[in-house]
């Protein structure tokens, strides 16, 4: 299968320069460094090129992915870039990054899931158009975090530092972030364990590295994830990345990571 690689290379935590967060802006021009999807026919229109392996062609399993893959398929497509930026949390809640027993959170508790620091960016496509694929691509970068951290879009877990899905909500073989679902419960100290959306069934692979620990991060997810995802809200047309620090038992370094920067290509049909 034809995945893209997101190659993250992690930093020691360094000063953060500007502690908002940007919205993500879109430009209407072809991305440089990207591998392209898509492809022109004369003067007719863009037709989308499938990058998945014909001899494993995707088959939507609800009616709305239906809607979603003929819409990729046979509708008219379209390209948009952005970048997404994570920067390094400040600590703004009484010297530390968690906000501890506050806003569902509690106290501190070794080796636990007791408090996360959530930070979202957005991205926007036209009001009715589906989104077919996103890729991902960033510069060389060094990064490190404490304790554990989860990627999420849409609610739906795409990636995370501890392997957590089995204790979340499925649907439609998606599995769906709450925090409650996971507080309080103990984690055990493991070597760099990366889950993701899809690896099971072969749809993508990750790699991360352990929790206080520099090293590097892989990123490759399939077309049909994306499109599942999507599916689940025909009406949306804004979408959000959340990511989510936890914390277990100290204030000076839980809840925190290194700054994360990543461009990212957007696929869309009508």
């Amino acid at each position: 299968m034809n995945f893209r690689r997101l190659e993250l290379k992690h930093q020691v935590f360094g000063l953060l320069g500007a502690g908002a967060l940007a919205l993500i802006a879109f430009q209407n021009c072809a991305p440089v460094g990207f591998e392209s999807e898509v492809e022109k026919v004369g003067s007719s229109g863009i037709v989308y090129v499938d990058p998945i392996d014909p001899n494993t062609p995707y088959t939507p399993t609800t009616p709305e992915e239906e809607i979603v893959s003929k819409a990729c398929k046979t509708g008219q497509v379209h390209s948009q870039t952005a970048t997404i930026n994570f920067p390094r949390p400040l600590k703004t809640y009484s010297n530390s990054r968690c906000d501890w027993n506050n806003n569902g959170n509690g106290g501190r508790v070794n080796d636990h899931f007791m408090a996360r620091l959530e930070q979202t960016q957005t991205i926007s496509v036209p009001a009715g158009a589906k989104i077919c694929d996103i890729q991902f691509s960033s510069p060389k970068q060094e990064w490190l975090y404490d304790d554990h951290v989860f990627v999420t879009m849409n609610d739906v877990l795409l990636a995370s530092s501890h392997p957590i899905h089995d204790v979340l909500k499925q649907e439609s073989g998606l599995s769906i972030f709450e925090w409650s679902k996971i507080y309080n419960q103990k984690w055990m100290q493991i070597p760099a364990n990366v889950w993701c959306e899809g690896m099971d069934s072969g749809l993508s692979s990750c790699a991360w590295p352990a929790s206080q620990t520099p090293g590097d991060i892989q990123l490759d997810f399939a077309p049909q994830l994306f499109q599942k995802i999507v599916a689940r809200d025909l009406s949306r047309n804004t979408h959000v990345f959340k990511f989510v620090t936890t914390g277990d038992n100290d204030p000076d370094v839980d809840c925190d990571h290194s700054a994360l920067n990543f461009d990212v290509q957007i696929t869309y049909a009508y």
